[in-house]
C-alpha cells in the first residue's frame, strides 16, 4: 500500500498471497526487517543513555528539563537512523522485490546493491529518515522520561 500498487489493506493480502504466496509474499524481508530492528533499538536506546550521562555530567548531575531531553531524544534517533541506514535500504529492496526475486537474501541483496549502484546506495534515503527518527526520538524519549516520573513512582507504593 506505501508504494502505492493497492487500494486497501483487504485487497493488499489477498493479492500477495494469492501472487506471492504467505513466504515470499507477506514476509517477504522478514529477515532483514529483524536485522534492521535489533539493532536500531539496541543503538537508540545505548545511545540515548551515554548522551544523557554526558548532558547529566554537564549539568552537574541536575535533573534535565524537558527540552534537554528532547534534544538528546533526537540526537540518538538521528545518529541511529544514519547508523542503520544501510539495513534500512537492504529491508526495502527486499520486501519490494516482489515475486520475481531478484535477490537470493541480505548478502546478496548487498552485494548487488553495492556492485551495480555503488556503495552510496546503501544511503538512499538517509536525509527523510535521519529527519522524521530524529523527530520520532525527540518525542519518544521526552514521553519515556515524563512517563517515569509519573508510573514509577507507583511501583515503589506511591499512592
Amino acid at each position: 500500500m506505501q508504494m502505492g500498487q493497492f487500494s486497501s489493506a483487504v485487497t493488499a493480502v489477498r493479492t500477495i498471497l494469492l501472487k506471492e504466496g504467505l513466504r515470499k509474499g507477506l514476509y517477504a524481508g522478514y529477515g532483514s526487517f529483524m536485522l534492521r530492528d535489533l539493532p536500531f533499538d539496541a543503538i537508540e536506546f545505548i545511545a540515548y543513555e551515554q548522551l544523557k550521562t554526558a548532558m547529566r555530567a554537564a549539568v552537574h548531575g541536575r535533573e534535565l528539563n524537558g527540552l534537554e531531553v528532547s534534544a538528546i531524544g533526537a540526537g540518538a534517533g538521528v545518529a541511529t537512523a544514519v547508523l542503520t541506514t544501510p539495513l534500512d535500504v537492504i529491508k526495502t529492496r527486499l520486501m519490494t522485490q516482489g515475486a520475481q526475486g531478484t535477490y537470493k537474501g541480505i548478502f546478496d541483496c548487498c552485494r548487488q546493491l553495492v556492485r551495480d549502484e555503488g556503495a552510496k546506495a546503501l544511503f538512499k534515503g538517509v536525509g527523510p529518515r535521519v529527519t522524521w527518527i530524529g523527530i520520532g526520538g525527540s518525542v519518544f524519549f521526552t514521553c519515556l522520561e515524563a512517563s517515569k516520573k509519573v508510573y514509577l513512582p507507583l511501583g515503589n507504593g506511591a499512592k
